[in-house]
C-alpha cells in the first residue's frame, strides 16, 4: 500500500431540488372548490367569495389567509376600472372601518368575466 495515494471513497453526490419560484410550473395552489361562487387572483392576492363569506389570499409560498364571514361584513362596495378590480370590505366588528384589496386582471378577457360575474355574486349575499 503506497501512503502517498491514499485510498479515494466515491460518494455519490446529493441531488439538489431547486424549490419552486412564484413564475415557476412547480409552484403549488390551492384550487378554489366547487362551492367557491366567485374567485379571482392576480398573481399577489386572490379573492374567494362563497356561502360562507369572503376570504382574501395573498399567494405564495409564505402567503396567509383572512376570512371575512357573512354575519361580520357590514358592506361591499367594488369598483372595476382599467383592468382591475378595487374591492372594498366594510367589517361590522371593526367600527366600519374598510378592509381594502384591489386585483389586476391579467388581460382583457379575465376582467370581462370578474366585471360580468362579481356584481351578480354580490347582490346574490348582500341584499
Amino acid at each position: 500500500m503506497d501512503s502517498s495515494h491514499p485510498p479515494t471513497l466515491v460518494v455519490p453526490s446529493r441531488t439538489l431540488v431547486a424549490p419552486p419560484t412564484e413564475d415557476g410550473p412547480g409552484m403549488a395552489r390551492e384550487v378554489p372548490s366547487e362551492d367557491v361562487e366567485f374567485y379571482a387572483e392576480d398573481g399577489e392576492r386572490a379573492v374567494l367569495i362563497d356561502a360562507r363569506g369572503v376570504e382574501i389570499r395573498l399567494v405564495g409560498p409564505n402567503g396567509i389567509s383572512i376570512d371575512f364571514p357573512w354575519d361580520d361584513i357590514a358592506s361591499i362596495s367594488h369598483t372595476l376600472r382599467e383592468a382591475g378590480l378595487h374591492c372594498t370590505l366594510f367589517i361590522e366588528f371593526t367600527d366600519d372601518v374598510p378592509y381594502d384589496c384591489a386585483l389586476t386582471a391579467p388581460d382583457d378577457v379575465t376582467y370581462g368575466r370578474w366585471a360580468r360575474h362579481l356584481p351578480d355574486v354580490l347582490d346574490h349575499y348582500c341584499e
